[in-house]
């Protein structure tokens, strides 16, 4: 009897610390052979996140158009060396074009500007390009 409460406790505690704790994905941006840019799509949800890494040389110039139905969607490019975001991209809109200094991977994180409220969703798309 004592075993069967403590297994009971044991997963309501697990129940609910793992509904507060933020979803966070990461995916490699992969370009078809002979392409040079790619679009995604997803869906954010809270306080959830979506981060895309991206490898690119120095010099190389990236694009990216972002697009959601939820005015407080938006993403950051993060330099290689992890030093904060390139850009914030709730200054620029719903884009970003730049020459990329150092080479490496750049992250570009999807998120809510804000704290969202736990039921607040984002679908997105996010085109990629790379020239140079």
């Amino acid at each position: 009897m004592k075993t069967r409460l403590f297994i009971l406790a044991i997963s309501a505690v697990l129940a609910c610390t793992s509904e507060g704790l933020a979803a966070s994905q990461s995916y490699p941006v992969k370009f078809r052979l002979g392409m040079r840019s790619t679009t995604l799509a997803g869906d954010i949800r809270g306080t959830d996140t979506v981060t895309y890494v991206i490898e690119a040389k120095p010099g190389q110039e990236m694009s990216i158009a972002f697009r959601s139905d939820h005015e407080a969607c938006t993403f950051n490019v993060y330099n290689p060396d992890g030093d904060g975001p390139v850009i914030e991209a709730k200054a620029i809109g719903d884009g970003y074009i730049g020459k990329l200094p150092p080479s490496g991977e750049y992250a570009v994180k999807v998120a809510f500007m804000n704290e969202a409220q736990p039921a607040t969703s984002c679908r997105y798309s996010i085109t990629f390009d790379i020239s140079g």
